[in-house]
């Protein structure tokens, strides 16, 4: 074989490299951009809601009627209204960790392990559901209003540690023991109300209340009020209350507060000198 004939052999060989090795990068390119799309979607994906009612309200809330919603559109959010709607399932809200004000009231909801995760939630609106667990909410340490009323509990000591509630509403559960709230001390105002509450004891160093519902328990002893200086409106009604010294000894009730009485079996003492008292006082006593 002469030179002339190697030499043109090189080109050839020279153009099956090249196309193996454009080959062989366009083929890594393709790897990459496949990992590539499987990192972002693990970092950021579709949401699948269990409940169709929830899923309705957050579309609505971010106008996105149709189309994937992915966990970034409900990082975005930060209030949703989704009251009266037949929810069971909170399953999706996980992903909604800027929410600051969240409304759910008079739905069907029972598992609320959901809202552990949504730690900058100010306002939870809860009652009228069936929700007898409420461990999950023990994180949610910025709440200042919480509403619960019209569930199935018994046990608020995962409450506790929610020192910064300024409004907290409990009625119509099921509660005996109020020791869990002893320490929410910027309470202003707390509602109990139809509840199996006998002992107020652990509610004496509420001393920023301005409002206390307490009706349809079973409490006898309210001397805990009498350092309850702050309180406007106090609500007593069918309880077992038959001496209400404790509310002369409170020395902060005064023009333009309000007690009510009606239902309790006042003793004539009660009727005949404290109630009087009180009044002189300026106190209005509905009994």
């Amino acid at each position: 074989m002469d030179r002339k004939s190697k030499k043109s052999r090189k080109p050839e060989k020279t153009s099956k490299s090249r196309n193996k090795l454009i080959g062989i990068i366009g083929a890594c390119i393709v790897v990459i951009i496949v990992l590539l799309v499987v990192f972002l979607s693990g970092r950021d994906p579709v949401v699948t809601f269990q409940d169709p009612n929830l899923e309705t309200a957050i579309r609505e809330e971010l106008d996105a009627p149709s189309g994937p919603i992915h966990a970034s559109d409900l990082a975005g959010l930060t209030r949703l209204e989704a009251s009266f709607l037949g929810i069971v399932s909170l399953s999706g809200l996980q992903y909604c960790t800027s929410l600051t004000h969240l409304f759910l009231e008079a739905n069907n909801i029972s598992d609320v392990s959901p809202l552990a995760g949504c730690a900058d939630l100010t306002e939870l609106g809860l009652f009228s559901n069936r929700i007898s667990d409420v461990s999950p909410l023990a994180s949610l340490t910025s709440l200042a209003n919480l509403e619960l009323d019209s569930n199935q509990l018994t046990d608020i000591s995962p409450l506790a540690g929610l020192t910064n509630l300024i409004g907290l509403t409990l009625g119509s559960n099921q509660i005996s023991d109020v020791s869990p709230l002893a320490n929410l001390t910027d309470l202003t105002v707390l509602s109990l109300a139809s509840n199996q509450i006998s002992h107020i004891s652990p509610l004496a160093d509420l001393t920023n209340l301005t409002v206390l519902l307490l009706p349809s328990n079973q409490i006898g002893d309210i001397s805990p009020l009498a350092s309850l200086t702050n309180v406007r409106y106090i609500d007593l009604v069918s309880n077992q209350i038959s001496d209400i010294s404790p509310l002369v000894e409170n020395a902060g009730l005064s023009e333009g507060d309000y007690v009510e009485l009606v239902d309790n079996p006042l003793s004539s003492d009660s009727i005949n000198i404290y109630i009087p008292e009180l009044e002189a006082r300026g106190v209005t006593l509905n009994h």
